[in-house]
């Protein structure tokens, strides 16, 4: 196979996916999958895994401001097809063609929570929505995070936009009774947001802005290199 793909006109590629599909009607294949270029092909005797997303429409019961150009949303609704920490959603708004991607910064109790920056037209259009406003929304996206590789001192860094997911993850790795270390890194203090709802979770919190207006003057790694920790997330 490799002596014919050397010398042979038509892309590697091309060849390479011939050949898998050719190995995925023999009889005797054991493989179950094989991952061509961003493909996965999947033998007829392999049931599909049942997709856990769903569209749904969750209404807003709170849009508020919580830091330079940064808000905080919460959505009432059914949300039971997010299934871990470090998903995400997407919401459709008026006369947009695209959805836009926000990750989850906590589910529970019938209520989505969401933090976006407003930085284009959508995320705009977003700040200026109230509550009672019912969004179409697909949830239930993105595999999230594994907490069974946390060990017992997991680290977790966000900066910026990286931080909301850390939130649910934080609040799910602290009931499983780790020691849970964040570190959050703004711009500057005026960014800065959920400093306190991390340490109102139990987690040791430590806050870096880049400007050095608040906290540790620097990145989220030079944080990073001066602590103890089993296992990080970011």
């Amino acid at each position: 196979f490799f002596a014919r793909a050397k010398n042979a006109e038509r892309p590697f590629s091309r060849l390479f996916q011939e050949s898998a599909k050719l190995l995925f009607t023999s009889s005797q294949t054991q493989f179950p999958r094989c991952l061509l270029r961003n493909q996965i092909i999947i033998p007829q005797n392999t049931p599909p895994k049942e997709k856990q997303m769903i569209q749904t429409f969750l209404t807003i019961t709170q849009n508020t401001k919580i830091a330079k150009n940064t808000y905080e949303m919460k959505l009432q609704g059914d949300i039971s097809a997010i299934t871990a920490p470090g998903q995400f959603v997407n919401i459709k708004l008026e006369e947009k063609f695209l959805r836009r991607p926000i990750s989850v910064c906590d589910a529970q109790d019938n209520t989505l929570t969401i933090i976006y920056k407003t930085v284009g037209s959508g995320t705009e259009q977003m700040s200026k929505m109230q509550p009672g406003k019912a969004l179409d929304i697909l949830l239930g996206l993105g595999n999230g995070y594994d907490s069974s590789k946390s060990a017992d001192r997991p680290l977790l860094i966000g900066g910026g936009a990286g931080v909301p997911p850390m939130y649910f993850l934080a609040r799910k790795l602290i009931a499983e009774g780790k020691k849970v270390k964040v570190i959050l890194g703004f711009n500057s203090l005026d960014e800065m947001f959920y400093e306190d709802k991390f340490t109102a979770l139990g987690a040791e919190v430590y806050t870096a802005t880049a400007d050095g207006s608040y906290g540790i003057k620097g990145f989220v790694t030079d944080v990073m290199k001066t602590l103890d920790y089993s296992y990080f997330y970011t």
